[in-house]
């Protein structure tokens, strides 16, 4: 038996393989099932379709972005994406996987672990900031100042 180096294919260690989506690419890749699999192929890093992910598992996630379906986006260690229904950016969350698709999950919130933003604080800041704006200025596109 050779030694194997990283996820590579092998035909001596290995007898199926998972061929690289990517059509440059199209590299040889360990399968599921061996030791050696990484959800990314070894040579260009295009994810292999392996969802990392079960149905009814939970994961601690931070919830960075958001969707366009106003569904909150998170990571896994992985960085598998997981979308949640009802979750604002800035927030670490408990989320139990409700349905797995190729590229990413949906997931239920179960807790919010942590508030990186507290919503008290940050919508007093915003308040305070828009009066500031409009007595300083005067509003952009305001009859009086549209010929200067």
């Amino acid at each position: 038996m050779t030694q194997n180096d990283g996820n590579k294919y092998d035909p001596e260690v290995h007898d199926e393989f998972i061929k690289c989506p990517r059509p440059s690419c199209r590299s040889r890749n360990a399968p599921p099932e061996s030791d050696e699999f990484h959800p990314s192929c070894w040579n260009c890093g295009e994810h292999l379709g392996h969802q990392p992910v079960d149905t009814g598992s939970q994961y601690t996630i931070d919830v960075t972005d958001i969707h366009g379906s106003g569904a909150g986006v998170g990571h896994t260690d992985d960085g598998f994406v997981i979308l949640v229904d009802g979750v604002l950016p800035e927030k670490r969350i408990v989320a139990e996987v409700t349905n797995v698709k190729e590229n990413f999950a949906w997931g239920e919130l179960v807790e919010v672990v942590e508030d990186k933003i507290p919503d008290e604080e940050a919508s007093e800041e915003s308040s305070s900031e828009d009066e500031d704006e409009d007595d300083e200025r005067t509003r952009l596109g305001a009859r009086e100042d549209w010929w200067g």
